[in-house]
C-alpha cells in the first residue's frame, strides 16, 4: 500500500471514529448523567439506611427501658428492693443482651439505690447509632434529651409514647 493511501485510510477512519462521537454524543451524556443519578440515589439510599438504622435503635432502647421499668416493679414486689442489670437478668425478667456493650447501638446502664434505681439508654456514637439520650427512675416516666454529649436526666422532658 502506497503511505498516502494509508494516510487517507487514517484521515477516513479518525473521520468516522469523531463523527460516531458526535451523534452519539446525547447518548455518551445520557450515559454520564445516568451513573451520577445512580450515585447519588447510592448516597441517598446509605443516608436513609444510616437513619433507618438509628431509628431503629431509638425504638428498640425505647423497649429496653420499657422492659426495665416492668421488670423493676416485679422485682421490688417480690424482694422488696429495686434490683442491679444482673439481678433483673438472674431473675429472667430481662434480656440478658441489655447487659452488653452494645444494645441495638445504645449501652443500657442500670443504677441501683436503697429505694431507687435510674436507668440510662446511651448511644454508642451519637449521630450514628442513635440521636437521643434516654432516662427512667422509679417515678416510671422515660425522659430524653437529644443534646449531644448530655446525658439524659430527671430534669429532662418525659417521651409522649410511654
Amino acid at each position: 500500500m502506497q503511505p498516502w493511501r494509508r494516510d487517507v485510510l487514517n484521515l477516513k477512519v479518525k473521520f468516522r471514529v469523531l463523527h460516531m462521537i458526535n451523534s452519539n454524543r446525547s447518548a455518551i451524556l445520557g450515559f454520564v448523567l445516568c451513573v451520577l443519578v445512580l450515585d447519588i440515589s447510592c448516597v441517598c439510599y446509605v443516608i436513609t439506611q444510616l437513619a433507618g438504622d438509628a431509628r431503629l435503635n431509638h425504638l428498640k432502647a425505647m423497649m429496653a427501658l420499657k422492659q426495665i421499668r416492668k421488670a423493676q416493679a416485679t422485682y421490688k414486689e417480690k424482694q422488696g428492693n429495686y434490683g442491679s442489670i444482673y439481678d433483673l437478668i438472674a431473675a429472667k425478667l430481662i434480656d440478658s443482651k441489655m447487659a452488653n456493650k452494645e444494645f441495638y447501638g445504645y449501652n443500657i446502664r442500670v443504677r441501683q439505690k436503697p429505694n431507687s434505681y435510674e436507668a440510662t439508654a446511651i448511644p454508642i456514637k451519637y449521630g450514628e447509632t442513635g440521636f437521643h439520650y434516654f432516662y427512667l427512675d422509679e417515678s416510671g416516666i422515660i425522659r430524653a434529651s437529644s443534646d449531644k454529649g448530655k446525658e439524659a436526666g430527671p430534669s429532662d422532658p418525659p417521651i409522649v409514647a410511654q
